[in-house]
């Protein structure tokens, strides 16, 4: 386990809480990226808020869509999103088009309070794919909507309230190598 630090948004709608690269030039897709995200749920899970955590070009939006170019895993309880309420699903932009896996990553199980996960993703670029899986399980190997090789990318690890409630989550580590 890492350490991890627990971020609290504001009761507005659209308050954030977690940590966003002050670039977005850290790395691009070209490099076969490789990360590895531990987050934990809280002991009562968010009510209509967006966790999104991967590689970004831009400040995740408080929208289905994180916006921008974007690789990352996704948590949604708002009403009307894509997986709503279930897992950790895999989302891809290309700066046009966006896509949500429709099942959770890997088969994995629904979120649970109390419960770390570790979020994997690896970009094999020759090949156009992305692997991602939860907590060492299944990859899914992910081909739609991946932003360009050259596409320069951040990283995000945040929660986004959609409501008037103050949403808690604990984010832990985010590493990545490139080769």
């Amino acid at each position: 386990d890492s350490a991890l630090t627990q971020v609290v948004t504001g009761a507005v709608a659209g308050n954030t809480g977690g940590f966003v690269s002050t670039s977005f030039n850290a790395t691009q897709r070209g490099y076969n990226t490789s990360c590895s995200a531990v987050v934990r749920t809280p002991a009562a899970l968010p009510t209509g808020a967006r966790v999104f955590v991967g590689l970004i070009s831009a400040t995740p939006a408080n929208a289905n869509d994180a916006g921008g170019n974007h690789i990352g895993f996704k948590y949604s309880t708002v009403a009307g999103d894509t997986g709503v309420s279930t897992g950790w699903r895999a989302t891809t932009r290309n700066g046009t088009t966006n896509t949500i896996a429709a099942a959770n990553v890997g088969a994995s199980a629904n979120i649970a309070i109390n419960t770390t996960y570790t979020l994997k993703m690896r970009v094999d670029s020759t090949n156009n794919t992305v692997y991602m899986s939860v907590n060492g399980g299944t990859e899914d190997a992910v081909t739609a909507t991946l932003p360009a090789a050259a596409t320069n990318l951040g990283f995000a690890s945040l929660i986004i309230t959609s409501d008037t409630n103050a949403d808690t989550f604990n984010l832990g580590r985010f590493y990545c190598e490139q080769n």
